[in-house]
């Protein structure tokens, strides 16, 4: 359960700083990575669908005037 508590909050976190929001999804993602304690591949993927979900969830919002 844990570590789904930190995938999420990593995919959270790069979902937001795809925003318009001040924050900086590398701090964790490189944190996490120098921990050892998860898999690097799967920090990467996660890190990068949350990014590029919020790029698609604007694109949809631009286009569906949201």
């Amino acid at each position: 359960m844990a570590d789904a508590a930190v995938y999420a909050g990593l995919f959270l976190t790069a979902f937001a700083a795809a925003t318009f929001l001040p924050l900086a999804s590398e701090l964790p993602l490189g944190g996490l990575l120098l921990g050892g304690q998860h898999s690097a591949a799967l920090l990467v993927a996660v890190a990068s669908l949350g990014n590029r979900s919020e790029e698609h969830t604007s694109e949809l919002q631009s286009r569906f005037g949201i």
